[in-house]
């Protein structure tokens, strides 16, 4: 069933958003580089909002001068903390729900950060330079890294869609809905978004169909990731697009 169907939307063909199955995930990602190239302003600036968040993270692992113990770098791990954005009814299948939520790749992203900085790096200007992302990345948590960042444009942008064809929404608490810099946390919170019946009426957050690549299959995201640990992030995703 498709989210056009369930509300009796008459595509065109033109429209910019992606209409997603909701009986199941489709195995697509959310490219960060198609966003930082999006020309609708709501996305606008999603660059430096992305580079922004970052550069709390490394701010803070460099205040806890690689102890892992401290409660900076303790933080730091929470804030790495992506969980699998199910409303978007993208990625892979049910078996694997929650792998973007782990707690033991914010451990490896934060390990990546503290190893950068004991080289003396404790500034980044460009999303390239994120080589954290080289060890146990793929395109699917790329991903919900990404909409999580973004999540409340996001919503913005599903609700936009649902008042131009009138689809009813409903309150319901959407988790990480908001990052809240100055304590340093996500905050969950009840937004107005359209529901999925096939999924205990769980919420639904649409996305531009620009911003989206195809998932490759895990065997061949980890063949990659085991050879091309130490080339650079955008090469990396460059070589599992074109797989």
């Amino acid at each position: 069933m498709l989210f056009s169907e369930l509300h009796k939307i008459t595509l065109q063909g033109d429209e910019d958003w992606f209409n997603p199955i909701l009986t199941k995930d489709t195995c697509l990602f959310i490219d960060p580089f198609s966003v930082f190239k999006s020309s609708d302003t709501l996305f606008e600036n999603s660059y430096a909002e992305m580079m922004y968040f970052f550069q709390q993270v490394f701010e803070l692992i460099a205040h806890a001068g690689g102890n892992v113990s401290n409660l900076s770098y303790k933080k730091a791990e929470g804030m790495l903390l992506f969980p699998e954005v199910n409303a978007l009814c993208l990625g892979y299948s049910k078996s694997r729900r929650g792998s973007g939520s782990g707690p033991e790749w914010a451990k490896i992203l934060a390990s990546n950060i503290n190893s950068i900085i004991a080289q003396g790096i404790t500034n980044i200007t460009h999303f390239e330079e994120l080589g954290i992302f080289c060890e146990g990345i793929g395109p699917d948590r790329l991903s919900d890294m990404t909409a999580n960042l973004l999540k409340s444009r996001l919503i913005t942008y599903t609700q936009r869609i649902c008042h131009e064809y009138n689809i009813p929404m409903t309150k319901k608490r959407l988790q990480n809905s908001t990052f809240d810099y100055q304590f340093k946390c996500w905050n969950s919170k009840e937004v107005l978004l359209p529901t999925n019946p096939y999924k205990n009426n769980s919420p639904i957050l649409l996305v531009p169909k620009d911003f989206l690549n195809l998932l490759l299959e895990i065997n061949s995201i980890m063949k990659l990731t085991k050879i091309l640990t130490n080339i650079p992030f955008h090469k990396l995703l460059l070589s599992i697009m074109i797989l």
